[in-house]
């Protein structure tokens, strides 16, 4: 039987570093294959040493191109469907919004979704 499957979805990197590592740690440590999907930065070696997956998204924070962000929703869904997580956590908003869209298109069982800060 394989481990559950947790997946953050944020916008940077260095985000979760910052603000979800140590949960991301705690789903590693109860037994979870935790996979951590943001925007590439050199903090996604820290993410990679901890023992957790990295996959690089293209989101833009503050982007409004609309064709752009089209590209990056089907990115997550894309994601979605080839991962089949039992449990995603997307963090700031442009992540809770395509990421809910997907998770619910691909019937993900467990959503949670957190909005830090303002935005842009």
């Amino acid at each position: 039987m394989s481990p559950p499957r947790a997946l953050f979805l944020v916008n940077c990197d260095s985000f979760f570093v910052s603000h979800r590592m140590a949960l991301g740690e705690a789903l590693r440590d109860a037994g979870f294959e935790v996979t951590v999907a943001a925007q590439q930065s050199e903090a996604h070696e820290v993410i990679q040493k901890a023992g957790l997956r990295f996959v690089p998204m293209p989101f833009e924070p503050g982007g409004r191109d609309p064709a752009h962000e089209a590209r990056t929703s089907a990115a997550v869904l894309q994601l979605y469907r080839r991962e089949r997580p039992d449990l995603v956590h997307h963090v700031t908003i442009k992540p809770v919004l395509y990421g809910s869209l997907a998770a619910r298109a691909t019937r993900i069982p467990a959503v949670v979704n957190a909005i830090s800060g303002l935005g842009y």
